[in-house]
């Protein structure tokens, strides 16, 4: 702990509260009185009836114990301790985004004032849907973005040992506890287990000493995984959900079921998503800055993609609209509509050549690795939804974890051309452009004051 003290500088505590107060200021006013939050709060008047709640949860409802118990429990405190204590976890995953890119880095960026900002402002660039959704609904909070923090707490671990760095002792409590958090969550639990699979397996190869505790915290990963996915409740919320949302689910192939899942990723990923224009302008960056002719042609490919993309909308250009991102995944007979397959296909090409820039980015070969991996696993974790009937009813909070992904991607981007720049006042004025981004939509948030950025969002 003293030696983190020493680390930490006046300049990094000093953004570290602007953060805190911005996000404070956002978060006054948490969506809590829906009807699953007047059902999770009711259940806990004493340990009794939290224990009969949790039972019955997990027998009728599904595996998320830790999740949503936590839920129960705040949802019954002073609602301006839990803003508090809710800003506190935001701002934990802004500092641990970036310590993220630290750990792969041989040594410390010394951008970590305005990198944190940057971090912050491209968090609050989410689609307001999803993040009112995942951040400011408390149940979906509890859902979304608390197990989020404790996926990228859980991830750091294994890329210390990948990376070949040593695991302070002092943090292994941390660590097992944001995996069983990780792992108690559908989504941020098969990231976490497939993730440290394949780095514990890349690290076996490349003979880097694995800790036993390392072991273990995998295997536990591993066993709450399991369990939470395989919890009574989950099939009787299964059967619940295909009769109240997706009766004709079952009838469906599972080519159907991918064609369906992509064509909700891509109206994501393409509709309504910043942060992926984002890192198509620094792969951009990135290939002009490393002279790379071929990466600086297939780099124009997909910003050219996003730009028509907002043009169309501004000026209405139906024809344009169609052919790029019009996609209609609500029912099978309009998936399979001719027009919609070629939709499919130039949203899918494009993810896919995003992934491939991203791999070439980097000039250490295990950053490629990490974070083409983190881009792959968010959108992985969106498609697994492509086998669930609750694909519709869940909401726009489904994409949460793949804009987090995405914004670790998009942090490491940024530092890899900062690292790389000889000239430092370029690197500035892109976190600059991030950050007056991110003002923008602080303001919007907090005033309820619309941009012209916000017809990046326009359906």
């Amino acid at each position: 702990m003293v030696e983190l003290m020493k680390k930490i500088n006046i300049k990094t505590v000093a953004m570290i509260i602007i953060i805190f107060i911005v996000l404070f200021a956002i978060f006054q006013n948490p969506i809590n009185d829906t009807a699953d939050d007047k059902i999770y709060k009711n259940a806990y008047y004493d340990i009794s009836s939290f224990f009969e709640w949790a039972n019955g949860f997990l027998s009728l409802w599904g595996g998320r114990i830790i999740a949503l118990g936590l839920c129960t429990i705040f949802l019954n405190i002073n609602t301006n301790i839990y803003i508090i204590i809710h800003a506190i976890v935001a701002v934990l995953l802004i500092y641990y985004i970036y310590k993220i890119i630290n750990d792969t880095e041989e040594k410390e960026t010394k951008t970590l004032p305005i990198l944190l900002l940057a971090i912050m402002s491209m968090f609050l660039c989410i689609y307001n849907p999803i993040f009112n959704e995942a951040v400011m609904w408390v149940t979906g909070a509890f859902n979304y973005l608390w197990p989020c923090v404790a996926l990228v707490i859980a991830l750091i671990p294994f890329i210390q040992v990948y990376c070949n760095k040593d695991v302070k002792k002092w943090q292994y409590i941390l660590y097992i506890l944001a995996s069983i958090f990780a792992c108690n969550i559908e989504q941020t639990g098969a990231i976490l287990v497939t993730f440290a699979t394949i780095l514990l397996i890349l690290s076996k190869f490349g003979k880097i000493k694995i800790p036993k505790f390392m072991i273990l915290n995998y295997i536990l990963c591993i066993l709450v995984f399991f369990l939470s996915l395989n919890a009574i409740g989950n099939r009787v919320r299964y059967e619940a959900e295909l009769l109240g949302w997706f009766p004709n689910f079952e009838m469906n192939s599972f080519i159907d079921k991918i064609i369906i899942g992509s064509s909700v990723l891509l109206e994501n990923l393409i509709n309504s998503n910043i942060i992926i224009i984002i890192i198509s302008a620094l792969l951009l960056i990135n290939a002009i800055q490393n002279k790379n002719k071929q990466r600086i042609f297939l780099s124009i490919i997909p910003l050219i993609y996003f730009i028509l993309r907002i043009i169309s909308k501004i000026f209405s250009f139906t024809n344009i609209s169609n052919l790029l991102y019009t996609f209609k995944p609500y029912n099978i007979e309009t998936v399979y509509n001719p027009l919609n397959f070629i939709v499919i296909g130039i949203g899918i090409f494009i993810l896919l050549l995003i992934a491939l820039l991203i791999f070439n980015s980097f000039k250490d070969t295990k950053k490629s690795i990490i974070y083409t991996l983190i881009y792959l696993a968010g959108i992985c974790a969106t498609l697994a939804l492509s086998f669930s009937p609750t694909i519709f009813a869940s909401g726009y909070r489904i994409f949460f974890v793949n804009d987090i992904m995405n914004l670790i991607v998009a942090t490491s981007l940024i530092s890899e051309i900062n690292n790389n720049m000889k000239n430092k006042k370029i690197s500035y004025f892109i976190l600059t452009c991030i950050i007056l981004l991110g003002t923008l939509k602080a303001i919007e948030l907090i005033f309820n004051i619309k941009f012209i950025l916000s017809v990046t969002y326009l359906k």
